[in-house]
């Protein structure tokens, strides 16, 4: 695994929280959480954002 790797990884995925959050003030905490535990942090907003969603369409865009 290189920095490049893990940064491209970091960036992606950072992404997609501050979009289905939809806000910087909720998404910051997960970057938070993403730069100290990387892929653990990953998992757990995946089964927090899949258990209060009702379809994939929610899980990934975070809509109705």
């Amino acid at each position: 695994v290189t920095l490049v790797d893990l940064a491209v990884g970091l960036l992606a995925v950072g992404a997609w929280i501050a979009f289905r959050e939809g806000s910087i003030g909720r998404a910051f905490p997960w970057w938070v959480a993403l730069v100290l535990t990387g892929n653990l942090a990953t998992g757990v907003y995946l089964i927090r954002a899949g258990m209060r969603s009702s379809s994939t369409r929610e899980v990934l865009l975070g809509v109705t």
